[in-house]
């Protein structure tokens, strides 16, 4: 199937008031040619609100920006094996602690975006393992996912740990179902944002090269770099 026509079905059958399916006409089926890509189903795509079902920091809220200071969208894994928006959520709002009671807060004892913990889960969307989509924040939230491009920047993550620049060894990539939410994802928010040009939609990497060469990965930079020539 072409990407233009692929395309076209992510965003009809994402749409929360998608037109019901027209029943096919039997004689125009025998005199049509018919890709048979075509008559394979295709998922269907939504986004579940998580922002208040995730637990907050008991004390520290997000500041906030009106949403057409918005103009770029960050890609981003996780590099964390296993990892769930429930899982990344505690690790970000989870003060730093000496957990080994040596009397020192080693790295690995250390929240890495404050010692304090964040308010929330930093990104404000996430897409598991198995392609569901959850928002994590509201869009309106300024989160701290991409140093000095928070203010103008909406985050995705992509749960999980994967292959990237330095981190050969993670062993795995982003599943099948992961890519193809990620393309959904990002037409809907070309869509909502249509001032966001594509060559903003980026890979965390793209932005950061000397410290998150890695992040969002290789297969997810490819896909996203398909995505931006489509």
């Amino acid at each position: 199937m072409a990407w233009s026509a692929l395309k076209q079905l992510r965003l009809i059958r994402g749409a929360e008031k998608a037109a019901p399916p027209v029943e096919p006409v039997r004689e125009e089926l025998e005199t049509s040619v018919v890709d048979a890509a075509d008559l394979i189903p295709q998922p269907e795509f939504q986004i579940i609100d998580v922002i208040d079902a995730l637990p907050w920091h008991p004390e520290r809220v997000w500041s906030n920006r009106q949403l057409s200071q918005i103009s770029e969208v960050l890609v981003h894994q996780a590099a964390m094996k296993n990892a769930t928006a429930e899982s990344v959520n505690k690790y970000h709002i989870t003060p730093s602690e000496d957990k080994d009671g040596d009397g020192v807060i080693e790295s690995w004892e250390r929240n890495h975006l404050s010692d304090k913990g964040a308010p929330h889960i930093a990104y404000h969307f996430v897409i598991e393992e198995d392609g569901t989509i959850k928002q994590t924040n509201k869009l309106t939230s300024v989160t701290w996912h991409a140093k000095g491009h928070n203010t103008k920047a909406i985050g995705i993550l992509l749960a999980g740990y994967f292959n990237g620049v330095g981190h050969d060894d993670a062993g795995a990539d982003p599943t099948d179902e992961q890519i193809d939410s990620l393309f959904w994802l990002l037409d809907y928010l070309h869509l909502e944002f249509p001032n966001i040009k594509k060559t903003n939609f980026k890979g965390h990497c793209e932005i950061d090269p000397e410290n998150k060469a890695a992040c969002p990965g290789y297969v997810a930079m490819s896909a996203l770099e398909q995505w931006r020539t489509n």
